[in-house]
């Protein structure tokens, strides 16, 4: 019904000479394919946001992906401004696609799985990054071990000798040697 709509516009703005208004060009266009015009005219008085929120419903939407995705795009756009290179102009409308397809997508599922693989990457490289802050910035009082059940990174004081730890995480309880 939108289309119809569409179409109805398009008559009504192209062809003045014909003096078609909204509801005639609507009548005329629902005879044709068959619809109610009813049903047409109502679709017209819908504001544009509840139209929008109607067809993006079932829809996955801009998520975490998306925004990096469109990032990326336009980091190529700005790069091929200045180097003017047919490929990074393929790779910018191939990766603009793709997010436009991954926010339109109705395969809500798969979307999801590839933002949690996404967001497990930024997790896994954001603690590595914290991890290692906070080894330096506690190097001269603490030291950090893994758990060699759980992998978990414990946080020990810097006392000289052999100790018993136990994981919080886990109960496991390992030894450890401090020099």
């Amino acid at each position: 019904m939108f289309v119809i709509w569409v179409w109805a516009e398009l008559l009504c703005n192209s062809c003045p000479s014909l003096a078609f208004d909204r509801s005639n060009a609507m009548l005329a266009l629902s005879r044709i394919f068959k619809f109610s015009a009813k049903n047409i005219t109502l679709m017209s008085r819908i504001p544009f946001r509840e139209r929008l929120a109607r067809f993006m419903s079932g829809r996955r939407g801009f998520d975490e992906l998306c925004k990096l995705l469109t990032v990326i795009y336009f980091i190529i756009v700005l790069i091929n401004i200045f180097v003017n290179h047919i490929a990074l102009y393929i790779i910018g409308i191939i990766l603009f696609g793709y997010t436009v397809f991954r926010a339109m997508s109705r395969n809500i599922e798969r979307r999801e799985a590839e933002n949690r693989a996404y967001l497990g990457i930024v997790r896994s490289i954001k603690n590595f990054f914290v991890l290692g802050w906070a080894k330096f910035r506690d190097r001269k009082t603490h030291i950090y071990r893994r758990c060699p059940k759980c992998k978990n990174a414990l946080r020990l004081p810097k006392k000289s000798g052999e100790h018993t730890v136990r994981c919080p995480v886990c109960d496991e309880r390992f030894d450890v040697k401090i020099k």
